[in-house]
């Protein structure tokens, strides 16, 4: 069986920033139950080329395929005008243990499970009705504080709804709102009850004399 042969542009053509969110949510949950198999990632370093290596696993229990992932950072590469970060996933049935799918996606899937980590986990500790600010309008705060911060904005040829430090072509995925997801502010979410705003009564303290008794 030869295995599916996937590059950026194929990966970006089936993938959407929703989709992108759902599956990290999942393998989060799956995660913090105790269904998913993720050993200690194996780490290289080479310090010739000021560069290193990272090769991680993860499977979720009862799912027909795990993943192999090589990650690296070559740190010297833009002097010789290469990316600084390279990669690419494996798809392996994990049944025959044959490689299903190799994902040449250069670290794109990286930046975008990092991006959706921050986004869900912001979401999650977030107050049920905290108010969203669209990025445009923080950027502009941002930008009457940070010399040089609309130039800097520019530069990463984003759209306002992305975050300021990604790189191009890896902004989508912060412009997908979170409201329609399950949980916090969704579809039959419960709003915790208001706490009072009335000050508890406050015991006070007795007086001790010179002596150490209380008066």
């Amino acid at each position: 069986m030869t295995p599916l042969f996937l590059d950026t542009a194929a990966i970006k053509g089936v993938t959407t920033p929703a989709l992108v969110l759902t599956t990290v949510r999942d393998a989060m949950i799956a995660h913090a139950r105790g269904r998913a198999t993720v050993p200690p990632p194996l780490h290289m370093q080479f310090p010739a080329a000021d560069g290193d290596c990272h090769v991680k696993a993860g499977w979720v229990t009862g799912t027909p395929e795990f993943t192999v992932k090589i990650a690296t950072g070559f740190y010297r590469n833009p002097d010789a005008g290469l990316p600084t970060n390279h990669g690419l996933v494996c798809v392996v049935s994990a049944q025959t243990g044959q490689v299903r799918a190799i994902l040449n996606d250069r670290g794109m899937l990286t930046a975008w499970r990092t991006a959706a980590s921050g986004a869900l986990a912001t979401h999650a500790m977030a107050r049920p009705h905290a108010a969203i600010w669209p990025y445009s309008a923080l950027e502009n705060r941002l930008a009457s504080r940070l010399n040089g911060w609309p130039a800097f904005a520019r530069s990463t040829k984003c759209s306002s709804t992305a975050a300021p430090r990604t790189k191009p072509g890896r902004c989508a995925v912060f412009s997908t709102p979170l409201d329609s997801m399950p949980g916090r502010g969704g579809p039959g979410h419960r709003a915790p009850p208001q706490r009072s705003t009335k000050k508890k009564h406050q015991r006070t303290p007795p007086t001790v004399g010179e002596d150490g008794a209380r008066a």
